[in-house]
């Protein structure tokens, strides 16, 4: 992975270029969950493989959107920079019970990648995500993050606030 980060930026970019460069960079690869299944004919013509982690991702620039999510966390770190995966509950398909604490519930992945202190929360999964910010599906959400020793359920982000952004 790391060789692989090292060709997205310049030595001499800042944490928040790296940030960008990775991000534009995952968000180029063919995500899965927009696209139909491929039969395994096309499968084998293509010699696509299971994928088992963010290497495979990257060799066959494509996965699903908690693969590239994962994949932009790896991709990150191995560039030097702070960031954390959070579990969460993608509220298109639900909302997160906290009477049901089971992590079945949680079924995407967010990047917290924390830039001068300040914590950003990306959605790198998102299929063509404008901007490397959470979209509405995520935000005000329950989530479980490895950093919290208890892992109970917290609110990424707090409720009535937006995110801070990557500025242009």
């Amino acid at each position: 992975m790391k060789d692989a980060a090292e060709k997205l930026f310049a030595p001499a970019d800042t944490d928040e270029q790296k940030a960008r460069n990775i991000y534009a960079a995952v968000q180029k690869l063919e995500n899965t969950n927009f696209s139909r299944k491929k039969s395994e004919a096309e499968e084998k013509r293509e010699k696509i493989k299971e994928i088992r982690n963010a290497d495979d991702v990257w060799k066959q620039q494509s996965g699903s959107a908690n693969d590239i999510a994962l994949l932009y966390i790896a991709l990150a770190r191995a560039a030097g920079l702070k960031v954390f995966p959070a579990q969460v509950v993608d509220r298109n398909r639900a909302i997160f019970d906290t009477r049901y604490l089971s992590t079945k519930q949680l079924d995407d992945y967010l990047a917290i990648l924390v830039l001068d202190g300040k914590e950003v929360y990306l959605d790198p999964g998102q299929k063509m995500c404008p901007s490397p910010a959470c979209t509405g599906s995520t935000l005000s959400h329950r989530a479980f993050e490895p950093r919290t020793k208890t892992r109970l359920p917290s609110r990424h982000p707090p409720p009535h606030t937006r995110p801070p952004r990557l500025s242009a």
